[in-house]
C-alpha cells in the first residue's frame, strides 16, 4: 500500500520518468518499480504511453487519481489511530508510574529522533508533561544521573528503541512506549 502510493504520488508530479528515477525518488528497488508498475498497469491506475522507441510516458488514470486519494486517506486515518493510541499509553504510563511513586517522574524521551519522538513530543505537551529527550547512551546515562541527584523519584525513560535495555542505569524506570500500544 505504502509503495504504491509512492509510485502513484510519483506519477503525478513525473509523468515522463524513468523507472530508475522512480527508485531513487522512492527509495524502492528498479525491480519492485517495475512488478509494481506492471501490476498498478493491469488494474487500470497506470496508463503507458510510448513516446518513442526508448521513451516511456506514464499516465496517471482517473482509477490511479481515485485509488491515490484512497491510500492517502487510509495512511491518514491509521496514523491519527496510532497518535490516537500513543496518547493513550503515554497516560497510562505516567499514571500508572505517579501511583507507583506517589509523585510525578522526571520524564526522560530516549529513542531516535524520528517521527514516534515528534508523536510523544506532541501528546506529552497535549497532557502538560515535562520532559527531557535523549538519543545516545551516554546523554541518557547523564541524564538519568542529574535526575537521581534532584529528585527522589527514579525518572521514568520512556522509549520506542528495541535495543535500548542494556544501555540504562539500573536505578531508571525503562518501558517501551510500544509495547504498551
Amino acid at each position: 500500500m505504502q509503495n504504491e502510493y509512492a509510485i502513484l504520488n510519483h506519477l503525478k508530479n513525473n509523468y515522463q520518468t524513468s523507472q530508475r528515477e522512480i527508485a531513487e525518488n522512492t527509495g524502492l528497488s528498479v525491480g519492485t518499480i517495475n512488478l509494481l508498475i506492471k501490476k498498478m498497469i493491469k488494474k487500470g491506475f497506470i496508463k503507458l504511453e510510448r513516446i518513442n522507441g526508448r521513451t516511456l510516458r506514464y499516465i496517471l488514470t482517473p482509477q490511479g487519481i481515485a485509488e491515490k486519494t484512497k491510500l492517502t486517506y487510509t495512511y491518514v486515518k491509521i496514523s491519527y489511530q496510532q497518535i490516537t493510541k500513543i496518547n493513550k499509553a503515554l497516560a497510562k504510563v505516567v499514571d500508572r508510574h505517579r501511583v507507583c511513586y506517589s509523585t510525578p517522574a522526571p520524564v526522560i524521551f530516549h529513542g531516535p529522533r524520528d517521527e514516534v519522538l515528534e508523536i510523544l513530543k506532541t501528546v506529552a505537551a497535549d497532557q502538560g508533561l515535562d520532559y527531557t529527550v535523549t538519543s545516545d547512551a551516554s546523554e541518557l546515562q547523564n541524564h538519568c544521573a542529574v535526575t537521581k541527584t534532584k529528585s527522589t523519584v527514579s525518572p521514568l525513560v520512556i522509549t520506542w528503541a528495541v535495543d535500548v535495555g542494556q544501555t540504562l542505569p539500573g536505578e531508571a524506570v525503562v518501558v517501551n512506549i510500544l509495547g504498551e500500544m
